[in-house]
């Protein structure tokens, strides 16, 4: 688990090849890897923040052979990929007439302008190996728990209605204090514009907020349980994601849908509004369906054991029983992380036997081609299941006497 970024390799090279050969700094590291890094924790994701413009940047890495992607050049941005790590490269910049993604930007070599257009002070401090930039002191900040706007919590929101929903997911993550009645006012004040958001960006905030793991920190609070079901509407077991007092275990593996699926499911049919006002996706919908059939037809009582679940195989994609099995554990109190484990790692590493059989042998038995014969295989279909997956001459004399 790294913690420092001068033990990433890829990252030192970066940093290394946008520096190199100027008479200062010009590249910084910004954002979530320098908040993990100040706090120990793992860094997953790296950005940085450089005054080159978009094509110098271009130029030197392209120079060094590492791939990028410029589809957003215009907004500053361009990505690079080294092994296994994405790294997004902002231009530092200025936005003007701001109101949402929409903005005038001006490219800019200053960092204090730069900082002034993040929102909060815990994301406005860069590190370039040897100093901290830290221009409100985000990082007193950061290590007290304080989440604070740069500026006017309400001037903020309405440059990007986002705004009030990032407060949310960093002050789950990061607060030890409680809301200030001035932020919370400044949401309340701009409810329709956040309403107004597109369903896209909707989704990708929650998205973001649940895969914290600390969503019931928000929820513990009425003003929030109150806020989430006013702009979700639909969503409201909340209490299930009270991960700490169920000792319930996310790891990398559980993914938005099935936490959301947590918010929503129950033996109704109430989700399917949800995921009709929200725009989800057909892969989506099929997921939070096929969780909603199972849970009314408790198949979990059908595979606590693993041969159940070989047999369970057979009738459900692998992709369905993984995702019952994670959502049954969430939901189940009874469930330890050590039984759910078990249950998935098998279920991944387990390739169902697959059901061949010759018609012809049936229609030269006398059952006719159309309706009958399809009976007739899927009856010895489940005969092969109950026999550990093989066929007698007696289940075949069996299908032919009952459907020919």
């Amino acid at each position: 688990m790294t913690k420092n970024l001068k033990e990433i390799s890829e990252a030192v090279r970066l940093y290394d090849i946008l520096n190199k050969k100027q008479d200062k700094v010009v590249c910084r590291f910004i954002g979530g890897c320098v908040r993990d890094q100040i706090l120990s924790r793992e860094i997953k994701d790296i950005d940085l923040a450089t005054s080159l413009l978009p094509d110098q940047v271009k130029d030197l890495l392209s120079k060094e052979n590492i791939p990028i992607n410029d589809d957003n050049k215009n907004y500053g941005l361009i990505t690079a990929y080294i092994n296994k790590y994405k790294f997004e490269i902002t231009t530092l910049r200025k936005d003007i007439n701001q109101k949402g993604r929409q903005s005038d930007i001006l490219f800019t070599t200053d960092w204090k302008q730069d900082a002034l257009r993040r929102d909060f002070t815990i994301n406005s401090i860069y590190y370039d190996f040897n100093n901290y930039i830290d221009p409100f002191n985000g990082i007193s900040d950061l290590k007290n728990g304080k989440i604070r706007f740069i500026s006017d919590p309400s001037q903020k929101i309405k440059e990007d209605y986002l705004r009030a929903l990032r407060y949310f997911r960093f002050f789950a993550i990061y607060s030890k204090e409680d809301h200030d009645d001035y932020v919370l006012n400044s949401i309340v004040k701009h409810e329709q514009g956040i309403l107004n958001l597109s369903k896209e960006r909707l989704i990708q905030e929650l998205s973001k907020i649940l895969l914290s793991g600390k969503a019931y920190i928000l929820f513990n609070n009425k003003f929030c349980k109150d806020f989430f079901s006013y702009v979700y509407k639909g969503i409201k077991y909340f209490e299930r994601l009270d991960f700490g007092k169920s000792n319930k275990i996310i790891d990398i593996s559980f993914d938005y849908v099935i936490l959301l699926s947590l918010l929503l499911i129950d033996t109704s049919d109430h989700y399917k509004k949800f995921i009709k006002d929200f725009n989800l996706s057909n892969k989506v919908k099929d997921r939070l369906t096929n969780i909603q059939k199972n849970y009314q037809n408790n198949i979990g009582s059908f595979i606590e054991s693993f041969d159940d679940l070989e047999k369970k195989l057979i009738s459900y994609p692998k992709s369905t029983l993984k995702d019952y099995i994670q959502f049954q554990y969430l939901v189940n109190n009874d469930y330890s992380y050590e039984e759910y484990l078990k249950k998935y790692n098998n279920l991944r590493q387990f390739d169902s036997p697959v059901f061949k059989f010759d018609s012809s042998v049936l229609i030269s038995g006398g059952v006719k081609e159309g309706p009958n014969l399809g009976k007739a295989i899927s009856f010895l279909k489940h005969r092969w299941i109950s026999n550990n997956y093989s066929i007698t001459d007696k289940d075949i004399e069996d299908a032919i006497e009952i459907y020919k």
